[in-house]
């Protein structure tokens, strides 16, 4: 019963004489009540972790945080708030903070796949590739089916320089999401990092075929074609994509970069 409601009972109960014991009742429920309120937040980390979801989804990763680590004040053992926490630093880009937390994750659950390759995620920011690899590695065994625990080593291995290993496992993202623009770049570059620009360039074209706005893509592209040094040929690369987005400005522009050198 919340307070408001306590409030009204006891005017009603007042106004039609009831006992004082049903009273006395009331009054005692109310104060107790209101002394938890005074003593701070009541929630469960339960509740917590559904707030801090919701402020997640809204992209509002401070408070997210604020609310995971609430949740853990009233479970520190919790292995979703503390995998929620070390999700959410990884995105605020506070790497080292995620670390730790997803370290005593694993620490207290050797097998929790999320917080073994959102570790590796932070450990890869941290130039710890080893180490890094070493995490995302054990969390594909642990569940060879989650895209994220592939793309966590995906992205170590590549960092670090580990290239057979980053393009198998971009293959193996592809594989099961075609349309995947960010794994197509990703391929692109570690094919280009090996010296087969041919290959770099089909993966990337694929990329901005998917997403025009790609970025990294874009950059990657144009980077990619000048290396292969044959004007002609990377013109007519950014021409196919025209044919199929002629308005685009991205693609425009390129081909305007491109014959200009």
């Amino acid at each position: 019963m919340g307070i408001s409601q306590m409030l009204q009972e006891l005017a009603s109960s007042t106004r039609q004489g009831r006992h004082l014991q049903a009273n006395a009742r009331i009054l005692l429920s109310l104060v107790a009540v209101l002394s938890l309120s005074a003593c701070g937040d009541i929630r469960t980390a339960a509740d917590c972790l559904i707030s801090g979801n919701q402020y997640f989804a809204d992209k509002d990763y401070e408070h997210a945080a604020a609310e995971y680590r609430t949740a853990l004040k009233r479970e520190p053992k919790s292995s979703t708030a503390l995998n929620n926490l070390g999700v959410v630093l990884n995105e605020l880009g506070r790497y080292e903070e995620a670390a730790q937390i997803l370290k005593q994750a694993v620490e207290n659950d050797p097998k929790n796949q999320i917080a073994r390759y959102a570790l590796a995620r932070a450990l890869t920011h941290l130039k710890k590739y080893d180490e890094a690899i070493e995490n995302a590695s054990k969390a594909v065994e642990l569940g060879p089916e989650e895209l994220a625990a592939h793309r966590a080593l995906a992205e170590a291995c590549l960092a670090g320089e580990q290239l057979p290993a980053a393009i198998d496992e971009y293959r193996y993202i592809i594989k099961a999401d075609p349309d995947d623009d960010q794994a197509h770049q990703a391929l692109g570059e570690a094919f280009l990092k090996s010296g087969d620009k041919d290959a770099a360039i089909a993966e990337l074209k694929r990329a901005l075929e998917l997403k025009s706005d790609n970025e990294g893509a874009k950059s990657s592209f144009e980077q990619a074609l000048r290396e292969k040094g044959d004007s002609a040929f990377a013109l007519s690369q950014v021409d196919d994509l025209l044919k199929q987005k002629p308005e685009d400005a991205n693609f425009r522009k390129m081909r305007e970069s491109l014959a200009a050198n």
